[in-house]
């Protein structure tokens, strides 16, 4: 009884204190009626929104934010601009505080910006950027807070915005902008703000490539404007050298410290600069490969292991390299600990996905292991030194999809193949090309037992509905017309998803049936070398491949079988001594299969070459196209 007594008690003084806030509005109107004057509208327009800021604060301070969401939202529409707009960006605030975050997204998207000033328009962004922040969109965060933006407004909210930007920076990857918001930054925040910046900035600093952070370091001018940026870029360089000296770094390591002495660095940095060293102090000589070199599987590890010795060549004898045949009784597991015991100091194994996933899933990694396939699910991330590389096919159709957007083409028609290797393919690129604001308008996926695909093809150019119209016309002329059909006008592309046979078969009728000037993009699937008698009928597709695949240089050593798996074999090579200093920074390797990055979770990501079919063969189109 005594707790329903009190709960009405409070929910009086609430309704109490929102009653009193309406109420000095009629009680100023009343008086100064009674006493012959005339209050002016704007003095009625501040009175209004005062009460309702004075409202919503009541609200929030009890946790009601939907309802002081709402009471501002409401109030402002009576009010003028720029009162109205200021008052639903703090309605949005509200929801914000209160974890109401679509639907704080949906009010700021209704507010008019062309009515703010400077200062509130940053206040709106900051807003917007915020929920952009815990969806994981940093491209969006970047579109809202340009530099021309942050400009304006008071230290605070500035240093709020810059935060935002920093971070979506760093994770957009884009390590060196950041490092440079992040000094800005510094110039806006309290002291005791100032070591968690720096600890920020020291992360993007080492997340970088080095190349990079040494290129831009380069080109900074020779004046003192940009002293604190010159240093950190030049501990940046220092923190990822080639080659590990331990004494020597610590003397360079010393000498920046005098230089730099304006620089403040936490002791936790230089902890971590040296812990770096340690861990990228590391020359293997022991290692080994799990392969199937039997069986169903047998000629691809062969082609891998023929890759990885020809990369070897003569020029390191001391390394020691032992090769293990997957196709045997033993467990993956089980060979993996007995190399492991031996004294492997890096093991490069197994290829098939589900003795990858075995490893992954089951053992810790006591060394530094490069599968060579990927687990199925993209964010498994395994305990140890694990690194997941492979041909994934998913990452070509990804390609194709930033490919397209770098073009702007942003409407396209799919073909693939009706079958889980076309679904997979699929399924990468429309994720990829969806979150880049592409358009599937639609996609067709073809039976790989057919060999007459014009119908599907037709239907898909919508040439049916072109030769309608034509009909229509011509019967309400009254005589027949000179036609053309036309395709399709809602595309400016076309993907194919194929090999090389039914390409041969898809493409041509895509060119025979009038969409010569749309552009179709495919992947590596559909180019194998030696068959120009098919590769003829490709003329004009823009493809995907990796690099050696493109090298007509016979001294490449490309074998006729399996030519990307020998690719791969070098690569792994490549990545025996580079792939930690991979995991610790954004380096990035060019290789037979493509420019090596490190991505999510360990797994490596290869950034392929491009080409165009002429005459039945590939013709690269160079670094920047």
């Amino acid at each position: 009884m005594r707790q329903v007594t009190a709960t009405a008690r409070q929910g009086k003084r609430r309704r109490g204190a929102h009653f009193g806030a309406y109420c000095l509005v009629a009680l100023l109107v009343a008086s100064i009626a009674g006493c012959g004057g005339v209050l002016r509208p704007d003095v009625i327009v501040d009175m209004r929104a005062q009460a309702a800021y004075q409202d919503a604060a009541q609200f929030t301070a009890e946790g009601r934010y939907a309802q002081a969401a709402e009471i501002l939202w409401n109030t402002a529409a009576d009010l003028p601009p720029p009162q109205r707009q200021k008052m639903r960006v703090e309605s949005a605030r509200a929801l914000l505080d209160g974890q109401y975050l679509l639907q704080a997204r949906q009010r700021l998207a209704q507010i008019d910006e062309s009515a703010l000033e400077a200062p509130d328009l940053l206040d709106k962004r900051v807003l917007e950027a915020s929920f952009y922040r815990e969806a994981e969109q940093p491209a969006r965060i970047l579109e809202l807070l340009p530099d021309t933006i942050i400009a304006h407004g008071a230290a605070p909210l500035r240093a709020v915005a810059l935060e935002l930007r920093a971070a979506a920076l760093f994770d957009d990857e884009r390590y060196y902008d950041s490092v440079v918001a992040r000094l800005a930054r510094r110039e806006l925040i309290e002291a005791n703000a100032v070591r968690a910046n720096t600890m920020e900035l020291w992360k993007a600093l080492t997340a970088a490539d080095p190349a990079t952070m040494a290129a831009k370091l380069a080109a900074l001018p020779d004046d003192d404007a940009d002293r604190r940026l010159r240093a950190w870029l030049e501990l940046a360089v220092l923190a990822t050298p080639s080659v590990i000296e331990h004494a020597r770094l610590e003397r360079e390591y010393a000498g920046w410290r005098r230089k730099n002495g304006f620089v403040s660095v936490p002791e936790a940095i230089t902890g971590q600069l040296r812990a770096r060293w340690d861990y990228l102090d590391f020359r293997p000589r022991k290692v080994s490969l799990l392969l199937p070199l039997t069986g169903r599987y047998g000629r691809h590890g062969k082609a891998i292991r023929s890759g990885f010795l020809r990369a070897k060549g003569a020029a390191f004898a001391d390394l020691e390299v032992r090769f293990h045949n997957t196709d045997q009784d033993k467990s993956v597991t089980e060979l993996y600990r007995q190399e492991v015991a031996r004294g492997a100091e890096v093991v490069i194994g197994p290829l098939l996905k589900p003795e990858v996933e075995e490893l992954l899933e089951g053992a810790a990694a006591k060394a530094p292991t490069i599968t060579l396939n990927y687990h199925s699910d993209g964010d498994f991330h395994a305990r140890g030194e694990w690194f997941q590389f492979g041909l994934l096919p998913e990452d070509e159709a990804i390609q194709v999809a930033d490919k397209l957007h770098a073009k702007g083409l942003n409407h396209v028609v799919v073909l693939t193949p009706d079958d889980a290797w076309g679904r997979r393919l699929y399924e990468g690129f429309a994720k990829r090309y969806a979150e880049l604001g592409g358009q599937v308008r639609e996609v067709r996926r073809y039976d790989l037992h057919f060999e007459d695909y014009a119908t599907i093809v037709q239907s898909l150019l919508q040439l049916d509905d072109s030769k309608r119209r034509h009909r229509d016309v011509a019967r309400i002329v009254g005589k027949k017309l000179q036609f053309t059909p036309r395709i399709r006008s809602d595309v400016n592309a076309a993907v194919l998803f194929a090999r090389p046979e039914k390409a041969a078969l898809i493409y041509p009728l895509l060119k025979y049936y009038y969409a010569e000037e749309l552009p179709v993009y495919a992947t590596s699937h559909v180019y194998q070398p030696h068959r120009e008698k098919i590769l003829r009928e490709l003329d004009g597709l823009i493809y995907c491949d990796a690099p050696l695949m493109l090298d007509d240089n016979p001294e490449s050593g490309r074998p006729d079988e399996y030519p990307r798996l020998f690719a791969l074999g070098a690569d792994v090579y490549d990545l025996v001594g580079a792939i930690r200093r991979m995991a610790v920074s954004n380096v990035r390797i060019p290789g037979a299969t493509g420019i090596l990055s490190m991505g999510p979770n360990r797994r490596l990501f290869r950034r392929l070459s491009w080409a165009k079919f002429a005459r039945g063969k590939p013709v690269p189109l160079g670094e920047n196209w």
